[in-house]
């Protein structure tokens, strides 16, 4: 499944048929974004991006995607991160782009990023094989890690410009 799904988004030969992801935009208590960096036996080795993975069959309920469900479990898998006591967003949002449509919600966190970081740092560290490399802390619009993920730019701009 995964390979056949690697293969066709690679390809996209299908139109009218879309790649579409969700984002848990992870916001600490110091309105510092915290995003991850993928590990370097994924797929998207060396990326940073939030928390996330494509949807899976068990995001489905009666037919229609839990786009939260997806995004608290991801974060959960990757980071070992309950969302359940996080302040969602009101909305979610989408962003389009030519690889895609992400689904994006805040998510607020009471503690500090250098603390939503040391916990995320040592649920990888207790992991056999983690799929991320460790978390990153974005504290504004002009602080860009090496490896961004293209569509994560408009996504930080947007949160810092105090969109809602």
């Amino acid at each position: 499944r995964y390979s056949t799904f690697m293969l066709w988004r690679g390809n996209r030969q299908v139109a009218g048929a879309e790649h579409a992801y969700a984002h848990a935009m992870l916001v600490a208590g110091d309105n510092a974004l915290v995003a991850i960096r993928m590990a370097s036996h994924t797929v998207n080795a060396g990326r940073v991006y939030f928390a996330a993975g494509s949807f899976e069959p068990t995001d489905f309920r009666d037919g229609l995607v839990d786009v939260d469900f997806n995004m608290i479990r991801e974060v959960r898998e990757e980071t070992g991160l309950d969302l359940a006591g996080a302040t969602r967003g009101r909305r979610y949002y989408a962003l389009s782009t030519a690889t895609g449509t992400v689904i994006f919600r805040r998510y607020r966190e009471t503690a500090s990023a250098d603390e939503v970081a040391q916990r995320i740092s040592a649920f990888v560290a207790a992991e056999a094989e983690p799929e991320i490399d460790g978390p990153v802390i974005i504290r504004n619009a002009d602080d860009l890690p090496d490896g961004l993920m293209p569509h994560m730019k408009p996504l930080i701009e947007w949160h810092f410009a105090g969109k809602d």
